[in-house]
């Protein structure tokens, strides 16, 4: 089986927060993440999902309807 990999660049998560209006601070602000538990600044979780439903109709074929 093949890895499908695919990133989520900090540009996504900034763009996503203008167009959700969701500018929660663990998104945006290392410091406010760590304050959280995260070690590091976390995705929104429907971006997540966005990409990962964007990726998987790209590289599986049996998605492909057409």
């Amino acid at each position: 089986m093949n890895m499908i990999t695919f990133q989520i660049t900090e540009k996504d998560v900034e763009q996503y927060a203008v167009i959700s209006g969701d500018y929660n601070p663990i998104y945006l602000d290392m410091e406010a993440a760590k304050q959280q538990g995260f070690t590091n600044k976390i995705a929104h979780g429907m971006l997540t999902v966005a990409k990962v439903s964007s990726v998987l109709r790209m590289n599986l074929s049996f998605l492909k309807c057409c």
